[in-house]
């Protein structure tokens, strides 16, 4: 065979052998890209799908609070309810407007987001504004304005209370059905010295999610109360576990 005839055979199968090792190239910068798109469509559909499971959740808890507070404004003067509610940690605030609790969200492109709670009447009182998760108290008053308050100890060991003389103020302890207790609080005992001070009366129960009950315990100091710290208990019993709070009553 001619020299010139098997250059050209050695060129043409060169020539194919880059074209399949160009072609291979090719196959696998596509098999990279579509690799990576891949990915990124699974993390933005994952983030997505969070951002969507996150709504639902925030805006079931605004439905419960709404209903909460509905439910109270049907209701007689003082009563109350207590419901878990779970702020998110694109919280910005959480403000009483009047009528209105407005709960404010920072979102992805650091937009806000508002949900709107209203009432018929004003809001009293105080809002969480950290993320967490919180047993909120609402009462509807005498005025019939709704206090709302996330003040609330469950099974506190102490809690300290400030109060003049001559003067009377109502307080709260929620426990959780006294510690592993399935049963209802039977009875309560202030002791110690603030004995003389305390009047202890109901022995409420509301469920959220589980068992509280609510003790009344309304702080009466004369005006001959000699100014100073008094330090004494709080026991509650239930028919199968019992807990202790301690009470510090500051007299001024």
């Amino acid at each position: 065979m001619p020299m010139k005839a098997l250059k050209n055979k050695e060129r043409i199968y060169i020539m194919k052998l880059k074209s399949r090792g160009q072609a291979s190239i090719e196959t696998i910068f596509m098999f990279g890209f579509l690799a990576v798109l891949a990915t990124l469509l699974y993390v933005n559909s994952s983030q997505i799908l969070k951002s969507n499971l996150e709504s639902d959740k925030i805006t079931n808890q605004i439905d419960g609070l709404n209903n909460a507070i509905k439910s109270i404004e049907a209701m007689p003067e003082n009563s109350f309810k207590i419901i878990e509610f779970s702020l998110p940690n694109t919280t910005k605030s959480f403000l009483i407007q009047g009528k209105k609790l407005v709960l404010s969200l920072e979102t992805d492109n650091n937009n806000q987001n508002d949900y709107v709670i209203s009432a018929k009447n004003n809001f009293q009182g105080s809002l969480p504004q950290e993320s967490g998760i919180y047993y909120l108290l609402i009462q509807l008053n005498d005025n019939k304005s709704i206090s709302i308050s996330n003040d609330i100890l469950l099974n506190p060991s102490f809690a300290s209370k400030t109060v003049k003389t001559n003067s009377s103020s109502r307080n709260y302890l929620h426990l959780i059905n006294p510690l592993t207790s399935s049963k209802s609080i039977s009875s309560c005992t202030a002791t110690g010295a603030i004995a003389n001070l305390i009047v202890l009366e109901n022995f409420s129960q509301e469920i959220s999610g589980q068992s509280i009950n609510q003790i009344d315990y309304n702080i009466v100091v004369a005006s001959a109360q000699a100014k100073g710290t008094y330090l004494g208990n709080i026991d509650c019993n239930a028919s199968d576990a019992s807990t202790t709070s301690v009470i510090e009553i500051k007299v001024i």
